[in-house]
């Protein structure tokens, strides 16, 4: 009898893990396509900028500067889960066609994503807004997003100020 418990309980054991398993990958699926670093019809993301220096402002100051994202790959890039590191920083995708994505900042999970055809190129607007968060300084904010881009899954655009009152 204590070999059948045993054994019912290892199975049990067994089948439980297949079970989360097999749904933990279900549910992590995803509807981007996935390349291979190898792939020669990967999407390749191209970026000019990743940094930019908006000088010295003011805590009452807004401002504003675009970094280009382009497709140099040969399938749509995908940009996905894009989110700032701090709540006086907001971002938005806006297309070829002037279309502009919801707006995105530290505390937004979004769902959001955007295909970007081969050869064509997107603009990721930054919006800084000291007031927000009045700190005053040296401030370094960033921008992540996330690509199917196998040799560049992951963007960071940062933006720097000197803030004064």
């Amino acid at each position: 009898m204590n070999k059948f418990i045993i054994i019912f309980f290892v199975i049990l054991a067994l089948g439980t893990t297949i079970l989360v398993y097999y749904g933990f990958r279900s549910t992590v699926k995803s509807d981007i396509p996935f390349y291979s670093q190898s792939d020669p019809n990967k999407p390749i993301v191209l970026v000019d900028e990743k940094i930019y220096d908006f000088g010295k402002t003011n805590t009452k100051d807004t401002k504003e500067h675009e970094f280009l994202i382009k497709n140099v790959g040969k399938n749509d890039l995908v940009l996905s889960q894009i989110t700032t590191s701090c709540d006086c920083t907001s971002a938005y995708i806006i297309d070829s066609s002037g279309n502009t994505s919801p707006r995105f900042n530290m505390h937004i999970q979004s769902d959001w994503k955007i295909s970007i055809k081969p050869s064509d190129t997107v603009k990721i607007k930054a919006v800084y807004e000291p007031k927000v968060m009045p700190t005053t300084g040296s401030v370094e904010r960033i921008i992540s997003l996330a690509t199917n881009d196998p040799l560049t899954s992951s963007l960071e655009f940062r933006i720097k100020a000197e803030v004064t009152k």
